[in-house]
């Protein structure tokens, strides 16, 4: 048996008075403990590093605290455990393999601040299968964002070819990828990034549901700002209702950015939910002029909205905390650096700019 205290606790006020000791282990309301202890339970504190067990524990307790008895140590420990300061990593049954649980250390112990089942939080994103519908800008850096998060199934869509343009702010892409499909090349990126992940890329157009039959044993579907047509998106749109799968969407449009809002099918009402793009003209000189139109891209606001996104995905799924976007979107303004979060009802349209 191995004790370790959480990762994430460190002993941010300390004060001796005689035998009594008050101390705090950790920096926030939330995530912090004030315990009055003693010099015994201080030493055992410090002998749960997760590299001994039970057993060396009580041997070193005993050469510095004689009269300490076992019963004495099953109880702080039972405590401790109770309320989620110290973990038991023998009494781990996570599903992750020795080397997932090394590379993924770091989001344990993020997890481990909220919930008692870290293990199980990491185990349940390498379980889950996401589809993301656009290999750009936003796309890329969400699919970096959730391979490094643990997640090993994807299914990336689009048709598009990687160009010159695209290496400035399209992550994983370089030279020599120019002129190969998107979702081929983050394929490879990803997988060499962990050879353990499967991602089935897509590299067609969507005109049909037969087309996005693979995205039947989908758990969630990203829908990104460069993703085709309106008719695409209202097609992928009806296809996650029908099937009652999750779906969110992200980008921006100029210095405004949008994350979510995550949709549940069922729980909104998506006949009274529209879709708002731009308008169409019917003059030829307009036409000419929106059709020069292109989007800027801007690398520091698209990897935040990725990020975001990435964040409000793991919290849906996971249920670690209830996301902000559930029928909300985030507003992002990268100008002034400020943020809204706008509940949608009935009736609203969404602005997406195609």
């Amino acid at each position: 048996m191995r004790i370790k205290l959480k990762e994430f606790l460190k002993i941010t006020d300390f004060e001796e008075n005689g035998e009594k000791i008050f101390l705090k282990l950790g920096f926030f309301s939330e995530d912090s403990y004030e315990l009055v202890i003693d010099n015994k339970i201080l030493y055992l504190l410090a002998l749960l590093d997760g590299e001994k067990t039970l057993s060396e524990i009580k041997e070193k307790m005993i050469v510095e605290f004689p009269e300490i008895s076992d019963e004495d140590i099953f109880r702080t420990l039972t405590v401790l455990i109770d309320n989620n300061i110290i973990e038991n990593l023998d009494d781990i049954k996570s599903g992750l393999t020795t080397t997932e649980k090394e590379h993924h250390q770091n989001n344990i112990s993020y997890y481990s601040i909220f919930s008692q089942q870290s293990y199980k939080i990491q185990n349940q994103l390498k379980n889950t299968r996401i589809a993301i519908l656009g290999m750009n800008e936003i796309g890329c850096w969400i699919s970096y964002i959730l391979a490094n998060s643990g997640f090993l199934n994807f299914i990336g869509i689009d048709n598009s070819i990687i160009e010159k343009s695209d290496l400035s702010g399209q992550i994983l892409f370089t030279n020599i990828d120019v002129g190969k499909y998107k979702s081929d090349v983050m394929k490879t990126k990803l997988k060499n990034l962990n050879s353990n992940i499967d991602f089935v890329s897509i590299t067609k157009r969507i005109h049909s549901l037969q087309d996005i039959e693979q995205l039947f044993n989908t758990d969630f579907v990203i829908i990104t700002k460069d993703y085709y047509s309106k008719e695409t998106y209202n097609l992928i749109r009806s296809f996650c209702h029908k099937k009652g799968i999750p779906y969110s969407y992200v980008g921006t449009i100029n210095y405004l950015g949008y994350c979510g809002p995550i949709i549940i099918p069922d729980k909104f009402n998506q006949k009274n939910f529209e879709l708002f793009s731009n308008q169409e003209f019917d003059n030829k000189h307009v036409e000419a002029i929106n059709s020069r139109y292109k989007n800027p891209n801007f690398v520091p606001f698209n990897a935040l909205l990725a990020s975001m996104q990435s964040l409000e995905i793991i919290r849906f799924l996971t249920g670690l905390t209830k996301p902000k976007t559930i029928n909300k979107r985030y507003v992002f303004d990268s100008f002034k650096s400020d943020s809204q979060l706008k509940e949608l009802l009935e009736n609203d349209k969404i602005e997406i700019d195609f």
